[in-house]
């Protein structure tokens, strides 16, 4: 804390205590009255470290970007906050292997520059002495949009030194001290990470946990496990949304679940919400649904009106109340560029505070969730948070070992596969 760098990076494996030593440093910190802010990049990772460190997290989209919607494009613009905090401050980021620094344009949100730039623009601006930690393991998925072999950038102190000119360290965490809990699942682990390491003589187990079988298994699996009540009992992941379509279909009949959407269904987000510029959720957040109204058909999409009970960052209940966009439960992809342009005529012709605003927060389609259901999902939505059982289909193009690993740290107790690594 005393010294003149920027930054330090804090990486190890499942089980090396990166936690542990995150809540040691923000225990330290409080003790000191040095001003601290826990962040991750999405909203389950920063819950599941607020959870962990017993102090509120935040998502590092809603701590800099200011947020406005283009009425032409329909796309969200992030614009990036005035850091006006002239004390100096330490931020901690957690699941920081999933920060990327480039701008992807082909999303229905933009930023100024890539994530990463954006933060680091922000904390600096605030106080030239803060200081940053990034947490995280380099052997877990790189943002989306990395290749295989690519690293993740918040996690190489060479590429924050050369492209920011910061001064820092960097940490590797290599003594496993997780020992009693989950310790097959971090043989397993340990395993798929040498192969990551060591490409050429690192060799992938044949079965990896307890052999779940067909989707229709997996499924019976995930049923004996689940509970209504507490969201990280079980999960299943895959590395697309095909597969996970298919169980959530499977057990949302051996639910009872009838309809696109009922009471009782558990969701998560697609992508981040604003129902207003103010209040925001991250995509990948798990709710459920507590009422469903009427439905109503705009620009050939239906909707209907549904109130979702999600957790706050102290995890406590919120209940939410939105239009649905339905056909984003069967295809993520269900609404396109002449889809929502032609909402927003509909809109410039039938709601007339709309019209005067041109803000899409005044128009509940145009600013309506998009969901898909929450028992079966992608890797990608997983990472951050963990579950006491997982159940992993093992596939993904091109063996992607750093997808294996991910998905086998999300299990706490038990970790059921389907050997589909090994084609």
């Amino acid at each position: 804390m005393s010294n003149d760098d920027d930054f330090m990076i804090v990486k190890g494996a499942a089980g090396t205590g990166k936690t542990s030593i995150m809540k040691a440093v923000a225990d330290f910190l409080e003790t000191k009255s040095i001003l601290f802010q826990l962040l991750a990049p999405t909203g389950r990772a920063a819950k599941n470290i607020a959870s962990k460190t017993n102090f509120p997290a935040n998502t590092i989209h809603s701590s800099i970007y200011n947020v406005e919607a283009d009425t032409k494009s329909l796309i969200v613009r992030y614009s990036l906050k005035e850091n006006q905090n002239e004390n100096h401050q330490v931020f901690i980021v957690d699941e920081s292997s999933m920060i990327s620094d480039r701008v992807n344009h082909q999303e229905m949100f933009k930023s100024p520059g890539s994530l990463l730039a954006d933060f680091i623009k922000y904390f600096k601006k605030g106080n030239a002495s803060c200081k940053v930690i990034f947490v995280g393991d380099a052997c877990q998925l790189p943002p989306v949009g990395y290749t295989l072999t690519e690293v993740s950038p918040a996690l190489n102190a060479l590429y924050l030194t050369s492209k920011y000119g910061f001064k820092g360290s960097e940490i590797e965490l290599s003594k496993v001290m997780r020992q009693q809990e989950g310790s097959s699942i971090l043989k397993y682990a340990y395993q798929v990470r040498d192969c990551i390491l060591n490409p050429t003589t690192g060799q992938l187990p044949s079965q990896i946990g307890q052999f779940m079988g067909k989707p229709q298994n997996a499924c019976k699996v995930y049923l004996s496990n689940y509970n209504a009540h507490k969201h990280d009992k079980v999960a299943i992941l895959s590395y697309g949304n095909p597969y996970a379509l298919e169980c959530n279909k499977i057990i949302r009949s051996e639910l009872g679940l009838q309809n696109t959407l009922t009471i009782g269904d558990k969701i998560v987000l697609n992508q981040n919400y604003y129902g207003s510029p103010t209040s925001f959720l991250s995509n990948g957040e798990v709710g459920v649904i507590k009422s469903v109204d009427r439905s109503r058909k705009m620009a050939g999409l239906t909707f209907v009106d549904a109130e979702i009970e999600f957790t706050n960052n102290i995890n406590l209940p919120v209940l939410v109340r939105s239009k649905i966009l339905l056909e984003t439960l069967a295809c993520p992809e269900a609404i396109t560029h002449e889809k929502k342009q032609e909402l927003s005529a509909m809109a410039f012709k039938n709601n007339p505070t709309f019209r005067n605003s041109k803000n899409i927060w005044d128009d509940e389609y145009l600013s309506a969730m998009q969901l898909s259901y929450g028992h079966a999902f992608t890797c990608h939505k997983a990472q951050g948070s963990e579950w006491d059982t997982i159940l992993l289909n093992s596939w993904s193009p091109n063996k992607d070992r750093r997808f294996l690993y991910t998905g086998i740290t999300r299990a706490r107790k038990n970790l059921y596969t389907n050997g589909s690594h090994n084609y």
